[in-house]
């Protein structure tokens, strides 16, 4: 028995095979294999040589916090026009790459309280201290990589501030008032329900539920400061982050960086 393949066949055959080939933006960054041709290589040699003729200086020295002024205050006026986002420039912080994206999520449960943070972004040069087998209370976690919580009841002057590191490590103070008493009091009472921490090239998971004071387990609105403390082996060099920074240091103490109130009322 012999098949006959040609009742099979497409009457009607296509004379080119090619794919269209697909639509783009004239610069289309959104793909690794852009076109070289459409890049304005002109105009950005432009861009660059008058970007360094005014601030070629400023090479050598670090930024604002928060990134270059005038990018910021351009981004605000974009974000208005394309967007319609009303922001300021204390607002925008500019970061150096994904590496940056740190995501700090928080709640309460009863007389404990859950964070969770979440970095992505290449994370091989993270500098992180030995793992311990076991909880281990470590001071000047502070010197490292480090994720830090701020607690204190709305409108007080005293606070608590927690320390934890992805190594099994953490710290507790209380403070009762701005960085008083110097060194801070330990707490002591802190009870660490669960920690858990997986880090790999890409990504860093970390979650912890500790106990609250005896004196903020009745408290319904928390004034609340995340912040994280960065550290990479290629660099000397701590990057801060916070929900605000107030002055050009970063100082993660002050008043004005509790931005976030917490309603536990149910």
């Amino acid at each position: 028995m012999s098949l006959d393949f040609k009742t099979i066949y497409a009457a009607d055959k296509f004379t080119d095979l090619r794919a269209p080939r697909p639509r783009r933006a004239k610069y289309d960054f959104a793909v690794a294999y852009a076109d070289p041709g459409s890049l304005p290589h002109a105009d950005i040699l432009e861009s660059l040589e008058e970007a360094l003729t005014e601030y070629g200086s400023e090479l050598a020295i670090y930024t604002h916090l928060q990134g270059n002024t005038k990018l910021r205050e351009y981004l605000v006026e974009r974000l208005l026009k394309n967007r319609d986002i009303d922001v300021t420039v204390d607002d925008i912080i500019l970061g150096n790459g994904s590496a940056e994206n740190i995501d700090m999520v928080c709640d309460r449960e009863g007389g404990f309280f859950i964070v969770n943070y979440k970095m992505e972004g290449k994370l091989s040069n993270l500098a992180l201290r030995t793992s311990c087998n076991q909880l281990r209370f470590t001071d000047e976690l502070w010197k490292g990589t480090v994720f830090e919580i701020f607690l204190k009841s709305e409108n007080s002057k005293s606070y608590y501030e927690w320390n934890f590191c992805p190594s099994n490590r953490f710290a507790a103070y209380k403070f009762d008032s701005y960085r008083h008493p110097e060194p801070a009091t330990i707490n002591k009472s802190t009870k660490i329900e669960y920690l858990f921490f997986d880090v790999t090239d890409t990504e860093l998971r970390f979650e912890i539920k500790f106990s609250l004071p005896e004196e903020l387990k009745d408290v319904d609105d928390f004034q609340i400061q995340l912040s994280a403390i960065i550290k990479d082996r290629s660099s000397p060099k701590l990057e801060y982050f916070a929900l605000q920074h107030p002055t050009d240091k970063p100082d993660f103490h002050n008043e004005d960086c509790f931005q976030f109130i917490l309603n536990t009322r149910g």
